[in-house]
């Protein structure tokens, strides 16, 4: 094999390295993105979730406070 033959085949071989390190590097790029799209969707999600859960229970809150003053007004009056 003469020299120009080598640097050829060693040309080959850089190009080759180059092409799949940047293949590589993009694959991940698109699963990070992927990632963060799919992490944003739950956060969402969940957000939504502690909403909905919280909504009765902000509801039974009002009405506990509001039972309790009607208590304290009954209590008042009966004495």
């Amino acid at each position: 094999m003469s020299v120009t033959s080598k640097c050829e085949v060693i040309r080959y071989f850089h190009c080759l390295a180059v092409v799949l390190l940047l293949a590589g590097c993009s694959s991940e790029q698109g699963d990070e993105e992927e990632k963060s799209i799919i992490r944003q969707k739950t956060d969402e999600v969940a957000t939504e979730i502690v909403d909905h859960i919280r909504q009765p229970i902000d509801k039974a809150e009002a009405v506990k406070e509001i039972e309790e003053a009607r208590r304290a007004q009954y209590e008042e009056q009966t004495q």
